[in-house]
């Protein structure tokens, strides 16, 4: 089902210069949430969310007469978004970024490219910087990171 959403989703939502960033199907207090969520660079805003939830409602409607009695949202996966899968890596690209490690260690960086589940991350300390090749196995839980400059 995800993946029809996925086909039928994402080139609709490229056509107005934004990107599906995934897709859920959750299932809260009997009712189903079909739950879409955008990215773009610079950020989504409401005016986004509300062009978007007009063009796609009809047309799941019509692609998708199987989902009955859901509610649509459609939202940003906000500043901080946890990256599980290949897109949200690749749509991050560039972005500062916080690696729980599987041994509790944390890393912090931009992360430079994704590829073969090897997460490619520039560190920087008070002297120099460095790229770590950080398999994605030995992640915990990657996420972005927005740091409040004071």
């Amino acid at each position: 089902m995800l993946e029809k959403l996925y086909e039928i989703l994402e080139k609709v939502i490229e056509s107005k210069g934004l990107k599906l960033y995934d897709i859920e199907l959750l299932k809260e207090n009997d009712e189903m949430l079909l739950r879409i969520s955008l990215y773009k660079k610079g950020g989504v805003n409401l005016q986004d969310c509300e062009n978007i939830t007009n063009l796609i409602s009809p047309l799941l409607d019509v692609e998708c007469q199987e989902l009955e009695n859901y509610t649509l949202e459609v939202s940003s996966p906000g500043l901080e978004r946890v990256l599980k899968k290949e897109r949200h890596f690749l749509l991050s690209k560039n972005d500062l970024i916080q690696i729980k490690m599987n041994d509790k260690s944390t890393i912090k960086g931009i992360l430079k490219d994704f590829k073969d589940n090897i997460l490619s991350v520039e560190v920087k300390d008070s002297k120099d910087s460095k790229t770590l090749q950080i398999p994605l196995s030995e992640c915990k839980k990657v996420k972005t990171f927005f740091e409040f400059n004071s």
